[in-house]
């Protein structure tokens, strides 16, 4: 074998430090109040988090932050100093909610997945992102705010 013809080994990377963070929906809290259950409809299952936390431990150290508590979130970020945060966290309070962590992960210079918070928050109000996107060009239908 030539030495432009051999299989290169890629070296093995560590597991990388992964902070999950995601709002946990208790479902038993819930039920019975639809305006509750309406209100965190967007948050997670525990099935559907450990279904990600599984996927991500196949490699990685993986520790769930539950952000229901901001500040518990935040403090058990301090303590855990994660090489990135893997993103699932919603918000619940603001139009820029989807965005409000993100934004403190960034500005601790911290690595995360998923968006940025311009682009969330962007995305979240309907009316800005349309203008937006029709000013560009980009087709969009036709809509109205009520």
């Amino acid at each position: 074998m030539t030495r432009s013809t051999k299989k290169r080994k890629r070296p093995r990377r560590r597991p990388l430090r992964v902070a999950l963070a995601c709002n946990l929906k208790n479902l038993h809290e819930l039920q019975g109040n639809p305006e509750e259950l309406d209100r965190y409809a967007e948050w997670d299952t525990e099935e559907t988090i450990r279904a990600v936390e599984s996927a991500l431990a196949e490699e990685h150290q993986v520790t769930r932050v539950v952000a229901n508590d901001v500040r518990e979130a935040f403090h058990q970020r301090e303590l855990l100093r994660p090489d990135i945060v893997f993103y699932m966290v919603e918000g619940l309070a603001g139009i820029n909610r989807e965005s409000q962590i993100p934004a403190l992960i960034e500005a601790l210079d911290i690595p995360y997945t998923g968006s940025d918070p311009l682009t969330l928050s962007i995305c979240l109000d309907k009316l800005r992102a349309k203008e937006i996107l029709s000013y560009h060009g980009i087709p969009t239908p036709g809509f109205q705010v009520v």
